[in-house]
C-alpha cells in the first residue's frame, strides 16, 4: 500500500464514530472531502486539524461555543445557517451556495505532492444527522448532477443515521426549477386567486405594471403608518395600481395595501417601513414600493386625494 492510500484511509475511516466522509463517492479518492459531524465533532479540535478540515459549516441555532478552531492558527473559516425548524428551500439555497464556494476553493489548495487537499469542508448539526444529510444530499444532487432520491441513498450509506425521507427529496428536487414570473394582467390575477377561490375584481389589476408592485393576495400591512393630511390612517383609491402608485408617490412609502371588500374597499394604506410586517387578513391585495413615478410631496398627496371619509 502506498502512502497516498494510507492517507486516503485515514482520512476517510479513522475516527468513524464520529466523522464520516459523503463525498466524494469513491473509496479510492484523494478529495477533497465533506465530512458530516455532529456538534461533539465540531469540538473535536484534534480531530478537525488532523482531517484538515477548514470550511465548517453549523447548521442550527447559532452557538459560538462550537467555532473552537483560531482563524489566526488554523486558517478555519466558519459560517452559520440558522434553521429551528424544517429545511426550507432558502436554507437550501444559502447552504448550498457556501458549500459550493467552499468546496471549490479546496480544490485550488494541492499539497507539494500536487494530489492530496490541504483543505476540507465538514456540515455540521446537532447530532450530524438530518439536517446535515440533508444538506450534503443537496450538495450531491447538485454537484455530481444526480437526482435527489440517489443523493440521499449515497449519504445515507456513509452517514447511517440520516433517514431519507420523501419530503426532503421533494425539496431538494425543487431547488434548481425555474419560477415563472406571471406578467399579464390575466396572469397575475389568476396568481393572485389560485389558493383563494375567491373572485378579484380584474379592475383592481387593470395594469400589466402591476408586476413591479409585488402584489400579494390576502396579506395586509401593519406598523408604520402613513397618515393622511387630515391624519386618517388611509388614502382613498380606486385600483390595487392607484394605491401602488400612492405608494411610489410618497417620499416615505415602502410598503402598501388595498381594501377589496367590506369596510375598507377602496381604501389604500401606506407604510413607511417602521416596525411594519405583514399577515394574513382577508380582502387585501398588498406589495411593494413599484418605484416607476416620481415622488410627490405631502402637500401634493393632499391637494390630489382629499379627504377619506373613515377611519381604519
Amino acid at each position: 500500500m502506498n502512502i497516498f492510500s494510507c492517507i486516503v484511509n485515514f482520512l476517510s475511516f479513522s475516527l468513524s464514530f464520529g466523522f464520516d466522509v459523503v463525498y466524494p463517492l469513491r473509496s479510492d479518492s484523494f478529495g477533497p472531502f465533506v465530512y458530516v459531524g455532529s456538534h461533539a465533532d465540531a469540538m473535536n479540535t484534534d480531530s478537525l486539524r488532523l482531517l484538515r478540515i477548514k470550511h465548517i459549516l453549523l447548521v442550527g441555532k447559532r452557538e459560538i461555543n462550537l467555532k473552537t478552531l483560531d482563524y489566526q492558527h488554523d486558517h478555519t473559516k466558519y459560517d452559520y445557517l440558522e434553521v429551528e425548524g424544517a429545511l426550507d428551500r432558502d436554507h437550501y439555497e444559502k447552504a448550498l451556495t457556501w458549500l459550493t464556494k467552499a468546496y471549490d476553493k479546496t480544490l485550488t489548495t494541492l499539497s507539494p505532492g500536487g494530489k492530496i487537499p490541504t483543505e476540507n469542508v465538514m456540515i455540521v448539526s446537532a447530532r450530524g444527522c438530518q439536517r446535515s444529510g440533508a444538506i450534503a444530499t443537496a450538495f450531491l444532487r447538485r454537484y455530481d448532477k444526480m437526482d435527489a432520491s440517489t443523493a440521499a441513498q449515497q449519504v445515507s450509506k456513509r452517514r447511517q443515521c440520516f433517514v431519507s425521507q420523501p419530503s426532503i427529496v421533494e425539496t431538494i428536487n425543487k431547488i434548481d426549477e425555474v419560477i415563472y414570473v406571471p406578467t399579464t394582467v390575466e396572469e397575475i390575477a389568476d396568481d393572485l386567486l389560485k389558493d383563494v377561490g375567491r373572485a378579484v375584481n380584474h379592475r383592481a389589476l387593470n395594469q400589466i405594471d402591476l408586476g413591479f408592485c409585488e402584489p400579494m393576495h390576502d396579506v395586509f400591512w401593519y406598523y408604520g403608518d402613513i397618515p393622511s393630511h387630515t391624519g386618517s390612517t388611509f388614502f382613498p383609491s380606486n385600483s390595487t395600481m392607484h394605491c401602488c402608485e400612492l405608494c411610489d408617490r410618497h417620499p416615505e412609502c415602502l410598503y402598501w395595501s388595498f381594501g377589496l371588500a367590506g369596510e375598507h374597499k377602496e381604501r389604500c394604506f401606506l407604510r413607511n417601513g417602521d416596525g411594519s410586517y405583514m399577515e394574513n387578513r382577508a380582502h387585501f391585495i398588498s406589495g411593494k414600493r413599484g418605484g416607476r413615478v416620481a415622488k410627490m410631496t405631502p402637500k401634493e398627496l393632499e391637494k390630489q386625494y382629499g379627504t377619506p371619509d373613515r377611519e381604519l
